[in-house]
């Protein structure tokens, strides 16, 4: 969409081959997912849309989240994976993360701090730099899932707020409340 200031309306400059699922600005473009199964887009105009081509999934994407911090996109692709990208105009090059089980899906990503914490509906799950992995930080959610689960949230003041079946959490980096 392009504001058309004269008129003072919203115009249609690209029509997705799906409903547009997520969109990020990253790197001087505007990033537009339509799901796991749909190459997702960029504009570095707002009116004139690239969509990519890279091979494989790595063209595909479900949510998009920018870290400022480390200034990266992050993208969730299928149930339990996630990539990073320095560089994801066509030519560029995704790195996949594992997050969890593949029988539970993803239902957000969200940056805080220089990362990203993964919404499932079985917990909200962030990166152990130490063991190059993804860990829960809420287990106990693995008994109560929910595709509804950590699927709306939002960072403020050095906490991410999200949602649950049973209420809201935050989470900073090291405590959930």
């Amino acid at each position: 969409m392009k504001l058309d200031t004269t008129n003072n309306i919203w115009d249609a400059v690209y029509v997705g081959p799906a409903a547009c699922t997520s969109l990020a600005i990253f790197e001087g473009a505007i990033y537009a997912a339509f799901g796991a199964s749909q190459a997702y887009a960029y504009s570095t105009d707002g009116s004139t849309w690239t969509v990519s081509t890279l091979t494989g999934t790595g063209k595909n994407a479900n949510f998009f989240e920018w870290t400022s911090d480390s200034n990266e996109l992050w993208k969730g692709l299928t149930a339990n994976t996630v990539a990073v990208s320095a560089s994801s105009i066509n030519g560029g090059t995704w790195t996949d993360y594992t997050v969890g089980e593949s029988s539970r899906n993803i239902s957000n990503i969200f940056a805080l701090g220089d990362g990203i914490v993964v919404g499932r509906a079985d917990g909200l799950w962030v990166y152990d730099r130490v063991n190059n992995t993804y860990k829960s930080v809420t287990p106990e959610y693995d008994r109560a899932t929910d595709t509804d689960n950590f699927a709306r949230g939002t960072a403020y003041s050095g906490w991410l707020y999200v949602n649950t079946r049973r209420g809201l959490i935050r989470y900073n980096g090291t405590t959930t409340e």
